[in-house]
């Protein structure tokens, strides 16, 4: 045997980071108590050379029993023969040790991995039951200040099949009668009124007819028992909630006219919504086309209130916009329909801009007969102080006597020049500037 107290030196220039080193894990187990009454818990310990190590393991102990005596401590990595040892401290609470110091301090686990000891549990009644662990002593020969870890296990009893709820738990709008089933069960004893079920309660011979008004509920609770004696059991239960009331939905409006693009758009329900999709909607500028999907989703957190989005991508451009929301196919979780859906519009105008015509050829030889620009819309506000016209970097060449004309206000204006012989004006779909014969200008939007 390898002498623990010999490797001080070596844990002092080794020690470093910490790390998890011991893993331990009972695993996860199936009982069938149709075919046996017991299941050996297989305990799983990864880890360096220990010097000594006791773990606890704790469960249910009025549904698993620990089978007297059951230990099985054959492991080649258990390195002391007397010490190790399974103690019951109490029902449901097991402790495992594996004492050096009972053995003239010689190590109690070797390193490695895999099952290091095993033990049986009996079982008493149906259902999942967790295997804790807790690490109470596991001090490392080879490393210092490390840590240890555990992994939870479990046994799931079986032997009669789970409590089948037909219909299901859920939302409804009208009466249910509810089958209850469990394969291989001798009987089913269930409540209605939210208390435990027992061997007293009402025995299930025809399904049970619930009903309940406007957002009220009603759970039943079952218990089925096997042929044992005295008989096992498993319980389960379901929710049935029940809701008369019709969904409705509100949009909720933007601000219009405006400036800026709508990026999204919230849709609100009165209660949770199914089948409320993108292909339900539809977004219309000017009375065209519909705009979604085009990338567009809708998101929510508890199926009542939607987002709409991105959007800015569709509603920058100026317009009258309609999003509207379709009713067909919604419906809350009882299954009612919604019967009216909503719809909002908002006015886009966006700020106007403006595009002057470059003159052509550039560089050229002769004088420049007019420039023109275009505004993207109808403005106002609009005279010749808001244009300058300058030559290699100098001062305005507009003195203000310049007049601007629009015929019908609904196109932009022309000006041109006012020369020594007369002033012209014209009308057209854009503004030109015709500038002093053989002089070439730079014309500008201020």
């Amino acid at each position: 045997m390898r002498k623990y107290l010999q490797l001080f030196p070596l844990v002092i220039l080794t020690g470093a980071t910490a790390v998890a080193h011991t893993i331990v894990s009972p695993g996860d187990h199936n009982l069938d108590l149709s075919a046996t009454e017991a299941v050996r818990i297989n305990v799983a310990v990864d880890c360096p050379t220990l010097a000594d190590f006791s773990i606890r393991i704790t469960y249910d102990g009025g549904i698993l029993e620990y089978v007297a005596d059951s230990g099985d401590f054959t492991s080649p990595r258990l390195l002391i023969e007397d010490a190790p040892q399974i103690v019951e401290d109490a029902p449901g609470v097991l402790r495992f040790t594996a004492h050096p110091f009972m053995n003239a301090g010689t190590e109690s686990v070797d390193a490695g991995s895999g099952t290091l000891f095993s033990f049986e549990l009996r079982g008493f009644n149906y259902g999942v039951y967790a295997l804790d662990v807790e690490v109470i002593t596991a001090t490392f020969v080879s490393t210092i200040n490390d840590s240890t870890a555990v992994q939870a296990g479990s046994v799931t009893v079986t032997g009669i099949g789970d409590i089948v709820f037909a219909p299901a738990a859920g939302h409804y709008a009208v009466a249910q009668d509810v089958a209850l089933s469990s394969t291989d069960s001798e009987e089913i004893r269930y409540t209605t009124d939210g208390t435990e079920p027992d061997t007293n309660s009402t025995l299930y011979t025809v399904p049970v007819n619930i009903s309940a008004g406007d957002g009220e509920s009603v759970t039943v609770r079952a218990i089925a028992f096997d042929d044992h004696e005295p008989p096992r059991f498993l319980l389960g239960e379901a929710e049935y909630n029940f809701d008369t009331s019709l969904p409705s939905v509100a949009i909720t409006p933007v601000a219009t006219p405006r400036t800026t693009a709508v990026n999204s758009l919230a849709v609100v329900f009165n209660e949770a919504a199914l089948n409320f999709t993108v292909a339900g909607l539809s977004l219309t500028r000017d009375g065209c086309g519909n705009l979604l999907p085009g990338g567009a989703a809708v998101t929510t957190v508890d199926s009542i209130s939607w987002t709409l989005f991105p959007l800015s991508g569709h509603t920058a451009a100026d317009g009258s916009y309609e999003f509207a929301v379709d009713a067909s196919g919604i419906t809350d979780l009882a299954g009612n329909a919604l019967v009216a859906g909503d719809s909002i519009n908002w006015a886009m105008d966006g700020p106007p801009s403006a595009t002057i015509t470059p003159v052509a050829p550039d560089p050229i030889t002769t004088a420049v007969a007019g420039v023109t620009f275009t505004f993207t819309e109808q403005v106002t506000g609009f005279d010749s102080g808001d244009l300058t016209l300058t030559r290699d970097g100098g001062g305005n060449l507009l003195d203000g006597n310049e007049a601007l004309n629009s015929g019908d206000d609904s196109r932009p204006c022309v000006i041109k020049y006012k020369t020594m012989r007369r002033d012209v004006f014209e009308n057209c779909a854009s503004i030109i500037y015709t500038v002093l014969s053989g002089t070439m200008y730079m014309c500008m939007c201020m």
